[in-house]
C-alpha cells in the first residue's frame, strides 16, 4: 500500500512539476502566437515567422511582386498572417520592430502603387512599412496595432484612412519625412493612444496642407508640424492639454491658428518662423503666454506687428504688455 502511495505521489509531482513549466507562448498583445516553428521562411517573395499557434507574421518584403496573403502554408501546415514588422531575434528571447523593406533608407520602388495589406493583419510593428513607396495604403478594416513610426520615409504616400477598430496607436513619428501627404486626420476615439509622445509626427511633410489632431492626444510634443511648409489648415480638437516646444515650426503659409479651450499649457518658442501667422485664438483657460511664443527662423523673437492675438478680456492688458507690438483683442 505505501508502494502505491509513494507511487501516486511521484505522479502528482510529475504532473505538477509539468504543469507549473508549461509554456504558454510567445504573445503579441492579446494574442497568443505558440512558440516559435519556423523562423525567416520565404514564401513566394515574402519571409515569415511561422508560430506553433497557427500564426505567422510579416519579416521583409523581397521585392513589389511578391504575393502578401492572408495566410500561407509550409511543411504541410497552414499559417494565419496577422502581424507584420514584428520578428523574433536569433535568441527567441524578445520582439524585434523594424521596416519589412530591406532599404529602406534609400527607398526606390519597392511596392506597388496601392500596398493593400492583408484582412487577417491585426498588428503593425514600429517602423513596418518604413520606407513603403505606395502612394496608398490600405489598412486591414480589423486592425488593432499601429506602433509609432510605422510610416516614415514613406515618401509617396499621399492620404491614408484609419479603420475604427484601433485599439492601440503611438502617433510619434508616423508620417515623418512623407514628402506626399498631402492631408491626414488622425483617428479619434482610440481606446489606447499614445497621447505623450506626439513628437514630429509630421515632420517634414512638405505637402501637407490639412491636418485634424484629435482630443485623444493630450500632448503635442516637440516638432509635430516642423517643415509642414504647405500647411493651412489645422483643426486641433477639444481634450488637448498641452501645446510643446516648436509644435508649429517653419510654417510659412500657416496664417490662422485656433487653440482649443481644453488647452492650459503653451510652452515657450511653440510657434517658431511661421512668417505669415496674422490671426490667433487662445484659450481662456490658459495659465499663462509665454513671452517667447513667436520666434523668428533666427529664434528671435518674431515681428508680430501684423498679428491679432484674441484671448478673453481679462487678459488682454496683460497679453498686451507682452507682445506690445501685436494687436491684441478680446474674443
Amino acid at each position: 500500500m505505501k508502494k502505491i502511495y509513494s507511487l501516486l505521489l511521484a505522479l502528482i509531482l510529475l504532473l505538477s512539476m509539468t504543469a507549473c513549466s508549461k509554456n504558454t507562448g510567445i504573445m503579441i498583445q492579446d494574442t497568443e502566437m505558440g512558440n516559435l516553428e519556423h523562423q525567416a521562411v520565404d514564401i513566394m517573395g515574402v519571409t515569415y515567422d511561422l508560430f506553433d499557434g497557427g500564426y505567422a507574421s510579416i519579416v521583409t518584403i523581397l521585392h513589389k511582386e511578391a504575393q502578401i496573403t492572408e495566410t500561407v502554408s509550409y511543411d504541410g501546415k497552414d499559417y494565419t498572417v496577422i502581424a507584420i514588422g514584428f520578428a523574433r531575434d536569433i535568441g527567441n528571447k524578445e520582439w524585434v520592430q523594424n521596416s519589412v523593406y530591406k532599404d529602406y533608407f534609400n527607398p526606390q520602388d519597392n511596392s506597388p502603387e496601392t500596398l493593400t495589406l492583408p484582412e487577417s493583419i491585426k498588428y503593425v510593428g514600429s517602423q513596418a512599412l518604413w520606407g513603403c513607396t505606395a502612394k496608398q495604403i490600405v489598412l486591414p478594416s480589423q486592425i488593432a496595432t499601429l506602433a509609432g513610426r510605422v510610416f516614415e520615409n514613406c515618401v509617396n504616400l499621399e492620404s491614408i484612412e484609419f479603420p475604427d477598430s484601433l485599439n492601440y496607436l503611438s502617433a510619434s513619428g508616423m508620417f515623418s519625412s512623407c514628402y506626399g501627404l498631402k492631408s491626414i486626420e488622425l483617428p479619434a476615439e482610440c481606446e489606447h493612444p499614445s497621447v505623450d509622445t506626439l513628437a514630429s509626427t509630421f515632420a517634414d511633410c512638405f505637402a501637407l496642407e490639412s491636418a485634424v489632431i484629435p482630443g485623444d492626444f493630450k500632448k503635442l510634443e516637440n516638432m509635430v508640424f516642423w517643415n509642414c511648409n504647405e500647411l493651412t489648415d489645422i483643426t486641433l480638437c477639444e481634450g488637448i492639454e498641452t501645446i510643446g516646444v516648436h509644435v508649429f515650426g517653419n510654417c510659412p503659409k500657416l496664417t490662422t491658428l485656433v487653440i482649443p479651450e481644453s488647452v492650459t499649457l503653451i510652452e515657450g518658442q511653440a510657434i517658431l518662423n511661421c512668417p505669415n501667422l496674422t490671426d490667433i485664438t487662445l484659450p481662456d483657460g490658459l495659465n499663462d503666454v509665454p513671452a517667447d511664443m513667436f520666434l523668428n527662423e533666427y529664434s528671435q523673437p518674431a515681428d508680430v506687428s501684423n498679428l491679432t492675438i484674441r484671448v478673453k478680456d481679462s487678459m488682454v492688458s496683460y497679453v498686451q504688455s507682452i507682445y506690445p507690438a501685436a494687436n491684441v483683442v478680446a474674443k
